[in-house]
């Protein structure tokens, strides 16, 4: 087996691991890549202490999720839409329990909201 042939092996072996734990196989990949670059970074393997990148990507995003706050009534958001198909990201206005598209003037109902968060500051004018 040649390394190249040992490196899919490697990888098609984690990716059945994530699955089979049913996690999400791109995720765990990314975090054992995070690793092995800390690792590098450090020079040594003796004092590696694991890391969750995903888990560190997630607090330092604004994204909050749905089901742990939901934004005050009659405010606009950026809502992260994910429907198992595809996923955008949609100014939207929160109203009364429902997710409305500020881009059709608040008439169109948004569903398959995961996450949203506060909308940027405008821009300071030089």
């Amino acid at each position: 087996m040649n390394n190249n042939e040992f490196m899919a092996h490697i990888i098609t072996e984690i990716c059945n691991y994530a699955v089979k734990n049913k996690m999400k196989p791109n995720d765990t990949l990314r975090t054992i890549a995070a690793n092995i670059e800390t690792m590098l970074k450090i020079g040594s393997f003796n004092n590696w202490q694991p890391t969750n990148v995903v888990a560190q990507e997630e607090k330092k995003s604004r994204w909050i999720s749905v089901e742990d706050r939901l934004p005050a009534t009659e405010t606009d958001v950026l809502a992260f839409l994910n429907d198992g198909i595809e996923t955008r990201i949609a100014a939207c206005n929160f109203a009364r329990g429902v997710w409305y598209d500020c881009v059709m003037n608040c008439t169109v109902v948004m569903q398959h909201v995961t996450h949203w968060m506060p909308l940027p500051k405008p821009p300071i004018e030089i």
